[in-house]
């Protein structure tokens, strides 16, 4: 409730008293920026009451902003002000809603929506992000935003990071609040847009006079730009960087990497950093169970499903034999069995060969990520989902730990990076 509290009551108080006041019978619209873009809104108004409130453009998540728009308008008529509860989780949707309302119901009263005057200074505030508190510092002069610092945060990088970087130059150079989620880190666009707004309603500024939308962004060419490489890369995720520091590496190819998102890192960069893969090394602390040993024996002495499958049983029990004979107590573990579980685990429907691949190159693939500076954890345990303990841990935020290792000699190898770009297949 906390970190709501700076924003709802400064727009309560700002918009409280519309009610009483006189309009000139009409309808008028407004807008204001949501979690996703831009809100535009219609009210019809008579002398002293709002007739209707429509939502006549909105992108706001369908299922939790899409609950305020279809809501609010109802609520806005039946108060008969702006003064009305946000719903709850679409906060960010429901004080946009708030604020587009009240301009136009401003415009109904005939005064300059688009007047800006600030209380020069320094304002503070914070808002939760994707990860923690995210702390903002904007300086005002009079009539214009000089300055928007973010002293802290712990957002991630290439993601809520770059997101911050984007919407700080966007509404400082257009002096607007109305600029766009970044797509792949909207709740972090979201926290930085409403910090920026609790900070800047502490300097007495009408947030409707922030709300003046962005011009259009890119060019568009009717002409054909040719670029040669010797690689074409679609996806900045994990494989892709993978795949383009491996060209540039082993033949200093030249290599772009074609994003459609804004930011890069794919779905890499969101996940738990949890690393499957045989390390007789780093498992060679872990003892085998009488439970562990049962697992080994009845997966080696069912039916098979398929001459691979069978082929693949025969090769995990040959290990296990071996392992056995040389009387270790330590865990048992092998590529072989690791295709063997990841097969059994998927229902026996996935491909053999191509799960093998998987288990036999993913210890040298861990071992490749770690000399490109992947810190990953010296203990290995077992992962949610995972059956059995061979899941790596990587020391680092989200995925952070394996796509700046890659990001970095990207970078530094001259890889070009085009993130925001749209593929289409010719």
């Amino acid at each position: 409730m906390m970190k709501h509290s700076v924003f709802c009551l400064a727009v309560t108080m700002a918009l409280a008293s519309m009610s009483v006041q006189a309009y000139t019978a009409g309808t008028y619209e407004a807008e204001a920026s949501g979690l996703n873009g831009p809100i535009k809104v219609q009210v019809t108004v008579t002398a002293d009451a709002i007739t209707a409130v429509k939502v006549l453009a909105q992108r706001e998540t369908d299922g939790i902003g899409s609950k305020a728009i279809e809501s609010m308008p109802a609520a806005f008529v039946k108060a008969n002000s702006t003064n009305v509860d946000t719903v709850s989780g679409a906060t960010v949707t429901s004080d946009a809603l708030k604020v587009a309302v009240g301009a136009a119901l401003a415009k109904a009263r005939g005064e300059a929506t688009d007047k800006v005057e600030f209380k020069p200074g320094t304002y503070k505030a914070r808002a939760y992000g994707n990860n923690d508190y995210l702390n903002v510092e904007v300086t005002v002069d009079k009539d214009r935003i000089t300055s928007i610092k973010v002293p802290e945060h712990h957002e991630t990088i290439f993601m809520g990071e770059m997101a911050i970087e984007k919407l700080t130059d966007e509404i400082l150079r257009y002096q607007t609040l109305n600029v766009d989620a970044v797509a792949g880190a909207t709740v972090t666009s979201a926290a930085f847009k409403k910090a920026v707004a609790d900070a800047l309603l502490q300097s007495g500024v009408n947030l409707a006079a922030l709300q003046t939308p962005i011009p259009p962004q890119g060019k568009r060419s009717s002409g054909t730009t040719e670029e040669d490489y010797d690689l074409v890369i679609v996806g900045s995720g994990g494989a892709g960087l993978s795949a383009a520091v491996t060209a540039t590496e082993n033949a200093k190819r030249k290599v772009i990497v074609l994003e459609k998102m804004p930011v890069i890192g794919g779905n890499t960069l969101r996940c738990a950093s949890a690393y499957n893969a045989a390390d007789p090394e780093r498992q060679k602390a872990l003892p085998m169970t009488n439970t562990l040993k049962e697992a080994v024996q009845k997966a080696i002495s069912e039916k098979p499903v398929s001459p691979e499958h069978a082929k693949l049983m025969a090769d995990v029990k040959a290990k296990y034999d071996a392992y056995l004979a040389s009387g270790s107590t330590t865990l048992f573990d092998c590529p072989e069995w690791h295709a063997l579980q990841t097969y059994n685990g998927g229902d026996k429907v996935g491909l053999i060969p191509v799960i093998r691949t998987y288990a036999d190159n993913a210890l040298d693939t861990l071992h490749w990520m770690e000399a490109h500076g992947t810190p990953v954890l010296n203990r290995v345990s077992q992962g949610a989902g995972a059956l059995w303990q061979r899941t790596h841990q990587v020391d680092a935020p989200a995925g952070t730990g394996l796509v700046k290792p890659l990001y970095d000699p990207a970078s530094r190898q001259k890889i070009t990076q085009s993130p925001g770009t749209k593929q289409t297949l010719l």
